[in-house]
């Protein structure tokens, strides 16, 4: 889901207007656009990011954004025809070769990194050895992932099958393909879609065969949808209140998003509810929302653990936060590249969070308790009103009564009073400074700037 605007898309240095990237994708994921709209492109484009567990994927993102070669520009603007998805999977073939004979050829009696070091390792590190590599040093996925010996290891493997490949296009294309097109040979050799992104002429400045294995090897371990929504944010321009999930993930993870919207989260431990709005109003809603016989268990909690608390994320330097359900002992909710970030518990431990600001324009505590603000039992926060049979019919009926609060809280020494005494007294320290000279008047000079905030 998105609230916001999506200007333009930025690839190697160069950047795209989102009528562009719209064009793109269609080429890109061999699919139309479902509808002219921004959120549909962030969609396609998050499709394209969140690449880990999966070869064919991961060459694909490759292809799109992680070669030199890479662009948004069609064919007709002299960019190269992109592979389509059967050719990606013949070429992810060779990896999930390449891995299945890294299994076997390795030494189950030792594994990447020694294994004090696991157990010592740091977790922050963000290239920590993995807790999941097994108590008798057999190899997993998480091993190699976290390892830069096992990535290179990987991609050494898979460079030498990628080479032979092409070696063998090249002698087909010299013998059997002369006078056919770039199209022909890719109907008869796969690969062939593969040549104008990696072609390996001294000219050109040697192979980029390495560039694919290691780029793909990469993105492979650490495109998961924490880091494919920070590469997201760090390419688009634009306002964005995101909430991006995938089909690979959505059991256990969602990742919220801000920057240029606001973005909130409220979490209430004893109904085991946690919502997500970009509106703060919006949240309360598990105020209202009745969990008969489903109440957690709450005798155990005390003081803040049995809260019903708000989260804010920085909208004005942008703000990442990862919920992940997933609490198996000694696992990570992200990849590798973004271990150094701390995990909290929330929920009473039934989720994990993980928060990532995207420009240190305000510093946080790094305890997220201490940025929430408490909902349940707040005089400053009232539940939300139960739906009226007719909404705006029942609003109008309220005026009355909202502007004799109004005036009611005027006669107490309440906020707006507080608010108005202190704005009175900057206003006269600023006329006090101009009668002084303090300040130096011309024509773009600012006394007063009022500001607010679209809701």
């Amino acid at each position: 889901t998105h609230n916001g605007d999506l200007d333009f898309y930025l690839v190697r240095g160069k950047t795209y207007p989102l009528e562009k990237v719209q064009e793109f994708l269609t080429r890109a994921t061999g699919h139309p656009m479902p509808a002219e709209v921004d959120s549909a492109a962030i969609a396609g484009l998050m499709d394209l990011l969140r690449t880990s567990g999966s070869f064919a994927l991961s060459l694909r993102y490759v292809v799109c954004f992680g070669l030199p070669s890479s662009g948004m520009d069609g064919p007709e603007s002299g960019g190269p025809p992109l592979p389509d998805m059967n050719e990606y999977e013949y070429v992810a073939n060779i990896f999930e070769g390449a891995l299945e004979k890294l299994y076997d050829s390795y030494n189950t009696e030792h594994s990447f990194g020694d294994e004090e070091e696991q157990e010592e390792a740091d977790v922050e590190s963000p290239e920590a050895p993995a807790p999941a590599a097994s108590k008798s040093g057999g190899l997993t996925l998480e091993s190699i992932g976290a390892s830069p010996e096992g990535r290179a290891k990987l991609a050494e493997m898979v460079l030498a099958g990628l080479e032979s490949e092409y070696d063998a296009y090249k002698s087909k294309a010299s013998t059997k393909g002369a006078g056919k097109s770039h199209t022909d040979m890719r109907k008869s050799f796969p690969f062939a879609a593969f040549v104008p992104f990696v072609d390996s002429d001294a000219e050109k400045g040697g192979s980029s065969l390495a560039a694919l294995a290691n780029a793909t090897v990469e993105a492979f371990f650490y495109n998961d949808l924490f880091h494919a929504t920070k590469t997201f944010l760090s390419n688009a321009k634009g306002s964005f209140g995101l909430c991006t999930m995938s089909t690979l993930d959505a059991d256990r993870q969602v990742c919220i998003a801000a920057r240029g919207q606001p973005m909130s989260m409220a979490f209430y431990p004893k109904k085991g509810i946690v919502c997500y709005g970009s509106e703060q109003a919006a949240v309360k809603s598990g105020l209202n929302f009745p969990t008969p016989g489903g109440d957690m268990d709450m005798d155990w909690a005390k003081g803040r653990e049995q809260m019903s608390l708000r989260l804010d994320l920085d909208d004005l330097g942008g703000e990442i936060c990862l919920l992940d359900w997933d609490t198996t002992p000694g696992s990570y909710p992200m990849s590798p590249p973004n271990r150094h970030l701390p995990v909290q518990a929330v929920v009473n431990g039934m989720a994990r969070l993980v928060l990532c600001q995207l420009s240190r324009v305000v510093t946080f505590d790094r305890k997220v308790f201490k940025r929430m603000t408490l909902i349940e039992g707040n005089e400053f926060v009232k539940p939300l009103k139960d739906d009226a049979p007719d909404e705006v019919l029942s609003d109008i009926r309220d005026i009355p009564k909202i502007c004799s609060d109004i005036q009611e809280d005027w006669l107490n020494i309440g906020l707006n009073r507080m608010t108005a005494w202190h704005l009175s007294r900057c206003i006269s320290k600023r006329l006090k400074d101009h009668v002084e000279g303090k300040i130096q008047t011309h024509n773009g000079c600012v006394d007063i700037l009022l500001t607010g905030c679209e809701v």
